[in-house]
């Protein structure tokens, strides 16, 4: 699985992204990962790829997590690679994008702890491409995301400051939903949480909590910025 990751770092790096290139341009996140897939298959051919996996076909078991469905999905010699995928541009609606990237790993450690995974030789690539720079502020969301010499760290529980009425409802919605599906997803759920509705000054709607920390570095690629974080 080392080459397939390395592929996708290959992918991302390539001149493709330049905005003086005439080479083909993102116009949305289906054709980026219409195209990774395809930069992938053509480069090893017995790769299985497919692309919007429901994640109960994977456990071969109905199961709720966070998503329902996998990005892209990679099987090479008995090993899996789960790969998702956040594509926000300038026109994207923010800042919940970048709350959907975090969900994007929740939704990984959450397939990486089940009990059902223990068997599985599992690797996982969240993967976030944007031609945005207003994460560099130190507002609410941006600031989590905000490097410090390109790296930043996310840490178990993340604590938005100066959160917006947009994000605190999205995390009320995904932890509502955590809290409605079973008991095994508890590590991923603020704790008190759901002991008050005030969304404007419960501190549980600044939260978003991950089983492991995660040490997360941004590269430049002419106009665009991404990173492709492995673990």
């Amino acid at each position: 699985m080392n080459k397939v990751t390395d592929l996708i770092c290959t992918f991302f790096s390539d001149e493709k992204f330049s905005r003086s290139s005439n080479k083909r341009r993102f116009f949305n996140e289906a054709n980026l990962q219409f195209d990774l897939a395809l930069f992938l298959k053509s480069n090893i051919s017995d790769l299985e790829i497919i692309l919007e996996y429901p994640i109960n076909d994977f456990f071969k078991d109905k199961i709720k997590l966070v998503k329902k469905e996998i990005d892209i999905f990679i099987e090479f010699e008995k090993e899996y690679l789960i790969v998702e995928l956040k594509f926000p541009k300038k026109n994207a609606g923010m800042p919940l994008a970048f709350l959907n990237a975090l969900i994007d790993i929740q939704f990984c450690e959450q397939i990486k702890y089940n009990p059902l995974s223990k068997a599985k030789k599992i690797h996982f690539v969240t993967i976030v491409l944007t031609d945005k720079d207003n994460f560099k502020s130190n507002s609410h969301i941006y600031e989590v995301f905000k490097p410090n010499e390109n790296t930043f760290n996310l840490s178990q529980e993340i604590t938005l400051k100066d959160s917006i009425k947009t994000l605190r409802k999205g995390l009320k919605k995904i932890n509502d939903k955590l809290c409605d599906i079973n008991n095994f997803l508890a590590p991923w759920i603020p704790p008190n949480y759901g002991q008050s509705n005030d969304l404007e000054n419960d501190h549980h709607f600044n939260s978003f909590i991950l089983k492991d920390n995660h040490k997360i570095e941004w590269k430049n690629k002419n106009n665009w910025k991404y990173y492709v974080h492995k673990f």
